[in-house]
């Protein structure tokens, strides 16, 4: 079940970063609009906020059948990070200001970097 857990982590944070990545390859790389990729991301678009609070509860799940309390490890570092996360949106909504976006895909992006250690060197704390 935790192995489980921690893999469906793994694609629901993949499927979070896809409309960011999506947006990225059509501007930079294919340059010509697609009716299917637009759909794609507006549909991507819609359920990424969604998957956010499922990451939140299944990432803590995760953690806490794995290691049976919290402590500090890389995956609560990882876990702390998707809060953080949460926290920016909750704070962009509120303020109305497009600041929030900015710091929403930087921490997103040591997401990324806390994932890959927690995967990759899980007892590195």
């Amino acid at each position: 079940m935790i192995r489980y857990l921690g893999w469906l982590n793994v694609f629901l944070i993949a499927l979070s970063l896809s409309p960011f990545l999506l947006r990225r390859i059509r501007k930079h790389i294919i340059k010509k609009p697609s009716k299917k990729l637009s759909k794609a991301l507006k549909f991507l678009s819609k359920i990424h906020p969604y998957l956010g609070v499922v990451l939140l509860i299944t990432s803590f799940l995760h953690g806490y059948l794995a290691l049976g309390t919290i402590r500090l490890h890389t995956g609560y570092l990882t876990w702390f990070l998707i809060v953080v996360l949460f926290a920016l949106r909750m704070w962009g909504i509120k303020s109305r200001n497009r600041y929030w976006l900015v710091l929403h895909r930087a921490v997103a992006g040591l997401v990324v970097v806390a994932l890959l250690i927690h995967i990759f060197a899980r007892n590195l704390i």
